[in-house]
């Protein structure tokens, strides 16, 4: 049994499952592509071709015209619980609404699938909602918590930027990132008359997409004060805290089960609210998936008509599934890089002298988050590396950049963290040597990684915890500014070229500048 799926919307990505095996999910930022990036339909024709047209099915997320969700449906729209089946030349096609995508996403890639009873939270830019799913894949809506959580989230970095001008209702997808960063620079501090208003306003609105205009706070201090500034890190951080708990209390009392949360949207991304969720004791188990936000909904669509055609939702499935690195494009032939087989002790001593190194192996992460297949790696014991490695990515300051940690050993270094397989939660950074990775409230956003999770990547951790006492490194994402992952070997000399690195790795071997 083959299905294809393909998400009419942003964060677009073509994926295929065999057998309750998720094969792929090609995104179509990946390789150098812009964020956010829409499939066209010739890459879903160029993905039938790869696979000589068999294929048993064919599932599609649906979307809505123009800005507005609520806008006229296109295939199997945007909203609402609804799917709808089709049969054309012995072929079958599974219409299923964004909504749904996005709940049987969370729900197939998790344990629980087809075994297990399950909240689902679904928290993105327009759709702030709660669910109960049970085994048979039957969901029931159990409260509409908030409209527009995401807007609400990341409008509120446009009221301070002063490069913010996009029409009313709008935000910039980028954007919430950079508030979950300046949130964590935020002190403690009761709150003022002023503060208490921008709160009123982002919170209390009924409908955001409908209302919100950047000129109805023109008379704010915090109006276009510059994002960066400590007054607004500390209103950032009353925004998160304040729209997190307005979303709790929405929820407690449909919470009457013991029963596992599973957390889809692009608001899966807030590591310190999905911490939150994990602390709040409500319970048994929070599971997120490393594509919540819209990379995960053809995933979705595919394991809904999965279980229409088959009676299983769940997939076996790798958070590296992603697109295979190219090396058609090869190195030029004036190339200052001379190839060797990889040594990983050479790498270790190069991370612990100060040197970054780009990390490229097999086939990409599904989802937003480096995970150690298309990573930038240093050392973690220095603050410079911070700056210096967020220069490369040409990112504020302020943002942080994450830990990957042997499984093992993360006790050692994060209090209560245990495992976190997807970079997905904060964890208080208990070891003070490791500067580069602490963010200014003292947490991190962890990547654990057991031997099995990645082979080589442990193997390496292992190593520079040989050379350096700690099995940690600094990891980012390995992409040029406002695109997704590179993903070809012209590219990567060329970012390593740009950027004055000196090494970078593919699979099994090692590229070294000359001279």
């Amino acid at each position: 049994m083959k299905i294809v799926s393909y998400n009419l919307g942003h964060d677009g990505q073509i994926c295929l499952i065999e057998n309750n095996k998720l094969l792929f999910s090609h995104e179509a930022e990946k390789d150098s592509n812009p964020r956010y990036s829409a499939n066209s339909p010739s890459d879903l024709l160029k993905t039938l071709i790869s696979i000589n047209n068999d294929y048993d099915a064919i599932a599609i997320s649906g979307w809505a015209k123009g800005h507005d969700p609520r806008n006229t449906p296109i295939d199997g729209g945007y909203l609402g619980l609804n799917y709808n089946v089709e049969y054309n030349n012995y072929k079958t096609w599974v219409y299923c609404s964004h909504e749904l995508s996005h709940i049987v996403c969370s729900y197939a890639l998790s344990k629980y699938a087809d075994i297990s009873d399950c909240y689902v939270l679904l928290l993105e830019g327009y759709i702030g909602n709660l669910y109960y799913i049970n085994k048979n894949l039957h969901v029931e809506l159990l409260q509409n918590i908030t409209q527009s959580p995401g807007l609400r989230y990341s409008f509120a970095f446009g009221i301070a930027d002063p490069l913010f001008n996009l029409p009313n209702g709008y935000c910039r997808l980028g954007d919430a990132g950079k508030m979950m960063a300046l949130a964590g620079l935020g002190q403690n501090s009761p709150t003022s008359n002023e503060e208490q208003e921008i709160l009123d306003y982002l919170i209390n609105a009924s409908s955001p997409i409908d209302t919100f205009c950047k000129a109805d706070l023109a008379n704010s201090t915090y109006y276009n004060i510059g994002p960066h500034t400590q007054p607004f890190c500390d209103l950032a951080k009353k925004i998160s805290n304040n729209l997190f708990e307005h979303i709790k209390s929405k929820i407690l009392r449909h919470i009457n089960k013991r029963v596992p949360l599973l957390i889809s949207g692009g608001c899966g991304l807030n590591c310190d609210w999905n911490r939150k969720w994990e602390e709040s004791g409500l319970f048994t188990d929070v599971f997120v998936p490393p594509c919540t936000n819209d990379t995960g909904v053809a995933i979705g669509a595919a394991a809904l008509a999965q279980k229409l055609m088959t009676g299983r939702c769940g997939l076996d499935w790798s958070v590296y599934s992603g697109q295979p690195f190219s090396h058609q494009r090869e190195l030029t032939a004036s190339s200052n890089y001379t190839s060797c087989p990889l040594q990983l002790h050479i790498i270790c001593k190069k991370i612990l002298k100060g040197e970054i190194i780009c990390w490229v192996q097999g086939r990409c992460e599904i989802g937003p988050r480096a995970l150690g297949n298309r990573s930038i790696l240093a050392s973690p014991f220095c603050k410079t590396t911070t700056h210096k490695l967020n220069k490369i990515k040409k990112r504020e300051n302020y943002r942080p950049i994450a830990p990957i940690c042997l499984e093992q050993d993360a006790p050692q270094h994060f209090e209560n963290c245990e495992t976190s397989k997807f970079m997905l939660s904060f964890y208080r950074v208990i070891n003070p040597k490791l500067q580069a990775i602490t963010h200014s409230d003292g947490t991190a956003r962890v990547q654990t990684v057991a031997h099995d999770d990645n082979p080589l990547l442990y193997s390496l951790l292992t190593a520079f915890k040989e050379v350096s006492g700690a099995g940690v490194l600094c990891n980012t994402s390995l992409n040029f500014s406002g695109t997704g992952f590179i993903n070809n070997r012209s590219d990567l000399e060329k970012f390593c070229t740009d950027n004055e690195i000196l090494t970078f790795v593919i699979d099994d071997t090692m590229y070294t500048r000359m001279g």
